[in-house]
C-alpha cells in the first residue's frame, strides 16, 4: 500500500502539528505503506537540520517539497491544488492529510483520500463545509478521522451521513527508548510544562502559581524568545523558574523525565488560531504520559475522555491557583499515590495512545 501524506506544513518548525504529521508519516510506514509526505517549503531557502533527526524519526517515509508562496493572494487554494497535482504524479493508492483545501483537490482530480479533522472547520465558512459535505458523500472518501469523541459527535450532527463514515483517533507519543522510572535521584520538587505559550494553553495560571509555591521548581520548556521575555516581566524577579525555550522535540523528553510533576493547565478558551477547547486532543497529555510522571490537568470534558481523575492523573479546575498548588503538594507528600497515577497513566498510554496504535486503528478503519 502507498499514500500521499498531503500538508501545508513547512518542515521542521516549531509547531507542534508538524509533530503529529512527521510521527504519523513514520507510524504508518512502521506498519508496512509506502508514505510520502508533500510539505511546504519556503520561497527562501534555509539552512536547517535533518527533519528526520529534529524529530526524532527514522527516515523510513519521503519528504515532498511544493512551493508556499508567502505573499501571494490565494495562496491557500494555490497550494492546496498544486500538492493535489503532486499526488497524482506521486501514483499512492490514496491521499491522506489535514489540509482540507488540498485533499479535496486530490479528491476532485479523482484520488481516494481520507480526511483528518482536528477542529469543526464546516463552521468556518460555506467553501469549507461544501468541500467537506462533497467529501463525505462520496464514495471516494475512505473516511473521516477526528481527534476527539466530542469532535465526531460534532461532525455527526451537522452531516448525519457520516456516522460509520468517521472514526475517533486521540492523539499519541512514541515509547520512550527505556521504560521510565517513578524516581527522581534530585532533591528539592521540580514542576515541568512543555508545550506552547498561546493563549489559553496553561502559561497564565503557571504565572500565577510560580510565586504562591516558593519552594518548588519550576521548569517551562517552550515559546519564543519575544513570548519567554514578556512572561518573564509579568511573572517579576521569581528565582524558582528555569525558561528553557523552544527545544527540538528530541530534546523535551529530558525535561519531563527530569521532573517530579508534570503541569497541562489548559483554560477555558484555547487560541491557536480557531478555538480548540472543545475538541483538542493535546500531545502534551500523551508525551506526560509516556513520561511516567504524574499528571496535574485542568479538568475539561474533551480531556476526560483520556485522563481519569484519581485514577491516572489529578483533574482540577483551570482557572484556580489555590487548588492547582493543593494538588501539587498532595503529589509532592503522598509518593505512593503519584507512583500510582503516574504507573497507570504509563500503561494506558502503553497500551491505547502510541503513535503505532493510532496508525493501526485508522489503516484498519480505512482499508
Amino acid at each position: 500500500m502507498k499514500l500521499s501524506y498531503l500538508s501545508h506544513a513547512k518542515i521542521p518548525s516549531q509547531k507542534a502539528h508538524t509533530v503529529h504529521i512527521m510521527k504519523m508519516c513514520s507510524a504508518f510506514a512502521a506498519e508496512g505503506v509506502e508514505v510520502d509526505l508533500i510539505a511546504a517549503k519556503p520561497a527562501k531557502k534555509k539552512l536547517i537540520k535533518d527533519p528526520y533527526d529534529f524529530y526524532s524519526v527514522d527516515p523510513d517515509f519521503s519528504i515532498r517539497g511544493v512551493r508556499w508562496f508567502n505573499s501571494l493572494p490565494g495562496k491557500y487554494y494555490l497550494f492546496g491544488l498544486m500538492s493535489a497535482l503532486k499526488s497524482i504524479v506521486l501514483k499512492g493508492d490514496f491521499v491522506y492529510g489535514r489540509y482540507l483545501f488540498g485533499v479535496w483537490g486530490a479528491w476532485l482530480l479523482g484520488k481516494e483520500v481520507v480526511f483528518e479533522a482536528h477542529s469543526d472547520l464546516f463552521n468556518r465558512d460555506s467553501l469549507h463545509r461544501k468541500m467537506a459535505f462533497q467529501l463525505i458523500q462520496s464514495p471516494r472518501c475512505r473516511g473521516i478521522i477526528v481527534i476527539s469523541k466530542a469532535l465526531k459527535q460534532a461532525w455527526i450532527e451537522q452531516f448525519p451521513e457520516v456516522d460509520g463514515k468517521i472514526f475517533t483517533a486521540q492523539d499519541g507519543a512514541d515509547p520512550p527508548d527505556i521504560t521510565p522510572s517513578i524516581s527522581s535521584p534530585k532533591t528539592g520538587t521540580t514542576v515541568a510544562y512543555a508545550g506552547s505559550m498561546q493563549p489559553g494553553k496553561g502559561m497564565e495560571l503557571i504565572a500565577e502559581l510560580i510565586p504562591i509555591c516558593p519552594d518548588i521548581n519550576f521548569v517551562i520548556a517552550g515559546g519564543s524568545d519575544k513570548e519567554i521575555e514578556s512572561w518573564k516581566q509579568k511573572i517579576g524577579s521569581q528565582f524558582n523558574v528555569d525558561f528553557k525555550g523552544f527545544l527540538p522535540h528530541s530534546e523535551v523528553y529530558n525535561v519531563l523525565s527530569d521532573a517530579d510533576i508534570l503541569l497541562a493547565p489548559y483554560q477555558e478558551r484555547v487560541e491557536v488560531g480557531d478555538e480548540i477547547s472543545r475538541w483538542m486532543s493535546p500531545l502534551k497529555i500523551f508525551e506526560y504520559m509516556a513520561a511516567k510522571r504524574p499528571v496535574i490537568c485542568s479538568d475539561m470534558p474533551v480531556l476526560r475522555e483520556i485522563l481519569k481523575d484519581g485514577k491516572n492523573s489529578l483533574l482540577v479546575p483551570g482557572n484556580e491557583p489555590g487548588k492547582w498548588k493543593a494538588a501539587i503538594e498532595e503529589f509532592k507528600d503522598n509518593q505512593e499515590k503519584a507512583e500510582e497515577l503516574a504507573t497507570n497513566a504509563y500503561n494506558d498510554f502503553i497500551e491505547e495512545y502510541t503513535w503505532r496504535s493510532r496508525a493501526r486503528k485508522i489503516l484498519e478503519f480505512i482499508s
